[in-house]
């Protein structure tokens, strides 16, 4: 009896090929985690009955021998009832024929494709301004310095869609935390859902993973994160992917690489060297990897020490223009809640800034469309006199309304920026 030739296809995260034998029965040839590797392709490969599993392995499936040590366990685990005409020479061929093609059928997910333009493009943000839909952020700190609880939040707001604290989008979400034990990272949830307002017990998808590296973990939140929907992932943190020192581009490349293979849109933490708290540990690849760098520095309350500030500062960015930097009030003294603040209250955060007064101004008016001078003085903490003569003298502001009272609003120019009479050709 001949068989017609095997039918790959992708399913989810890897490769399938189903085999009929007549009846209700049927193989199942499957490889999962599928990887090139400095030997060869790798896999994890699966033989089925149905829905049961009859023979795996973890290999290299250019390897002969490898692929006839699981034909061999496969074809004993079946019955001559089952295997019917199919004899075990007919189950080698098959899986050789799976192997030597599954790669190319894997690549074919990303084939190029003739692409056209999108007129007015603009990021879409899922948590705004700091995580993009389809984007990568890096958010970096020195270690204690609230970056877990504030990723925390993120992931949260964005898996509920509540925008108590910043503009979100509803996405399903996972937090990996590799860092503490899932026992804390519980009691952080807690906190953090009654600062959210929303109900303590709110559940969140969360692996717990607390020593063990992203990278030995990648199989299973593939599988988890195809059967759940998963499509935000938030890492606590980059030091425990397991990929090195995470200095060289042959280490950073890869985790930003695995991030984005896991997720369509992620946020990872990051530690700073001891040296500077202005970018993470590192090479400079983090920039070039991720589409937001975002800074957070934190000062304790000199009122108060269960009152923490916290600056949250957009340093590097794509396809957007940096956003004037957040200033929030963390207070422990009767659990956990959260609250916006000033430079007035927390001094020292002031380092974080790097923008000219022109540009947070900028920012602030590109993201919030109008101000007054006297909000403008309130959000950025500076002094309206010298953001009023900047309104007015500098061209790209231009009044947009005048409020009942008089107040008068100010945004950014739409348009180009005419020539001064002065200066035409001479």
């Amino acid at each position: 009896m001949t068989y017609p030739v095997l039918s790959l296809h992708l399913n989810g995260t890897g490769v399938v090929a189903k085999r009929d034998l007549g009846g209700d029965i049927h193989l199942v040839f499957q490889a999962e985690a599928v990887r090139e590797e400095r030997t060869g392709i790798h896999a994890r490969l699966e033989i089925s009955l149905g829905n049961v599993s009859l023979a795996w392995t973890v290999c290299n499936v250019e390897k002969d021998e490898a692929r006839l040590r699981l034909a061999n366990r496969a074809t004993r685990q079946l019955s001559k009832e089952q295997r019917g005409d199919y004899q075990p020479d007919y189950l080698q061929h098959d899986l050789d024929y799976f192997c030597r093609h599954l790669w190319e059928v894997f690549l074919g997910q990303f084939s190029p494709q003739k692409t056209i333009g999108l007129e007015n493009w603009e990021p879409d943000f899922l948590l705004k301004p700091y995580i993009i839909r389809g984007g990568g952020t890096i958010l970096f700190a020195p270690p204690k310095t609230l970056k877990s609880y504030m990723a925390l939040l993120m992931a949260q707001s964005v898996n509920t869609g509540s925008s108590k604290l910043w503009p979100v989008q509803y996405e399903n979400t996972l937090f990996v935390n590799l860092e503490r034990s899932h026992i804390s990272v519980q009691g952080r949830l807690a906190r953090v859902n009654a600062a959210l307002g929303l109900a303590v017990d709110m559940p969140l998808h969360i692996l717990a993973g607390r020593g063990r590296s992203l990278k030995s973990l990648v199989p299973v939140l593939e599988r988890y994160i195809a059967a759940n929907g998963i499509t935000v992932g938030v890492l606590d943190s980059i030091s425990r992917t397991g990929m090195g020192g995470l200095i060289a581009p042959e280490e950073v490349n890869p985790v930003i690489d695995m991030l984005s293979h896991l997720f369509p849109s992620w946020l990872a933490l990051a530690h700073t060297p001891r040296v500077s708290e202005e970018h993470p540990w590192g090479g400079q690849m983090w920039d070039a990897g991720a589409d937001i760098l975002l800074r957070l520095k934190s000062q304790v309350s000199e009122r108060y020490p269960l009152l923490m500030g916290v600056v949250l500062a957009v340093s590097a960015a794509n396809d957007m223009p940096i956003p004037a930097p957040q200033i929030w009030e963390i207070d422990f003294s009767q659990g956990f809640s959260i609250s916006r603040a000033t430079l007035a209250d927390y001094p020292e955060l002031a380092s974080a800034f790097k923008m000219s007064l022109t540009q947070q101004i900028l920012s602030y008016l590109i993201e919030k469309g109008k101000a007054t001078a006297s909000q403008l003085s309130r959000e950025l903490d500076r002094n309206r006199g010298q953001i009023n003569t900047i309104l007015k003298n500098d061209r790209r502001f231009i009044q947009v309304a005048t409020g009942t009272k008089g107040q008068i609003f100010y945004g950014v120019r739409q348009t180009p920026i005419p020539e001064s009479p002065n200066s035409g050709a001479k």
